[in-house]
């Protein structure tokens, strides 16, 4: 049996396998990877602003009690993780009294919006948020590093089983083909047919002459090749 190696159809087939595979491999993960990225964005910025909510109670109790330790503390637990990277209090002529920032390598801010905080005697004050997505895009790219890994797996598998149906099928047979039509080539001749001696028996003469010119058309006739 030839190769695969060696075969021209069967050479054709696996490359559009393989082009098909890697096709459909690149698309479905854009697609992939774009509604995660969506989706992972989304989620980070809803949950600093329900941390943010839930932090306002006890912000609006310190300011009111003066207790700056306390603020300090609600403000450190609101930054140490997730995109909130800085939180600043300021009080009703936007001075700055409170503020708590984290340390990152990217450093500007990427978001940054206010809230406002009511106290019990109904000043008004605001808590500044700033926001940074890096953590958000370095889990982004861990998990695309993780799921293109798996779907390269799932796709070479595809592509090998693919190519075993295409040639157990279709290449196997047609090949098969081609080498016997290589086979038949001209002047070649598959089939000889030649006619036998007929022997007849005869009384006289005229049946003796008759019998030998109906034998030599019978030869004549059946007859073929060299």
């Amino acid at each position: 049996m030839r190769s695969l190696s060696l075969s021209p159809l069967t050479t054709q087939v696996l490359l559009w396998v393989i082009g098909i595979s890697v096709l459909v491999f690149t698309t479905v993960t854009i697609v992939t990877a774009w509604h995660e990225n969506e989706q992972l964005f989304r989620a980070a910025q809803e949950n600093a602003r329900r941390n943010v909510a839930r932090t306002l109670p006890a912000i609006s109790s310190s300011l009111w009690n003066f207790d700056r330790p306390s603020l300090d503390a609600t403000l450190m637990a609101l930054t140490q993780y997730g995109s909130v990277v800085r939180a600043q209090v300021l009080d009703p002529q936007r001075k700055v009294v409170a503020e708590i920032g984290r340390s990152l390598d990217s450093s500007t801010p990427e978001s940054e919006w206010e809230v406002p905080i009511v106290t019990p005697d109904g000043s008004k004050w605001t808590l500044a948020i700033a926001e940074s997505y890096q953590e958000v895009r370095d889990a982004f790219v861990r998990n695309v590093v993780v799921e293109l890994f798996s779907e390269l797996a799932k796709t070479v598998v595809l592509a090998a089983l693919l190519f075993l149906v295409v040639y157990g099928l279709i290449t196997r047979h047609l090949q098969s083909v081609v080498r016997q039509v290589a086979n038949l080539g001209p002047g070649k001749q598959s089939v000889v047919l030649r006619a036998r001696p007929k022997i007849t028996a005869t009384l006289g003469n005229e049946k003796s002459h008759g019998a030998t010119k109906i034998d030599l058309r019978s030869t004549q006739l059946f007859s073929y090749g060299p």
